[in-house]
């Protein structure tokens, strides 16, 4: 992932050399930047110091948030296990995969091939299986 990131980076700036640092923090800086020319590039060449700043800001906020929303996550997925039967709350659970699929090809207009397609219909089926055993 960091690689393609990087890749993604060095397309979108025309830079970068064979010896980069390819660390995490590298990667999501990659894709941060790549982003950020879509929404904002003018801005990064009038104001290099204030952008670079607001980035790091960014990235940070971003992280922090990533944990929180992860953290909540299995908070309540504990809960729901503490509340509920196992089966009920592991086949929700396993079957948000199915929903994220649905929801970008509706959402996001994201393709919805044959594959994909084909894998949603068997998570479908073996989430009512374990749910109906």
């Amino acid at each position: 992932m960091v690689d393609l990131c990087i890749a993604i980076f060095r397309e979108r700036r025309g830079r970068g050399d064979p010896g980069e640092d390819r660390t995490p923090e590298r990667g999501f800086d990659a894709c941060n930047d790549a982003s950020c020319d879509c929404h904002g590039g003018v801005a990064r060449h009038h104001k290099p110091v204030a952008w670079e700043a607001e980035r790091r800001i960014r990235f940070r906020a971003r992280i922090a948030l990533a944990g929180v929303a992860g953290a909540a996550s299995w908070l309540f997925y504990f809960l729901a296990l503490k509340i509920g039967q196992v089966n009920s709350v592991v086949v929700i659970d396993r079957l948000s995969v199915v929903f994220v699929v649905i929801l970008s090809a509706i959402f996001l207009g994201e393709a919805l091939t044959w594959k994909t397609a084909l894998g949603v219909a068997l998570m479908v089926g073996g989430a009512l299986l374990v749910a109906f055993a």
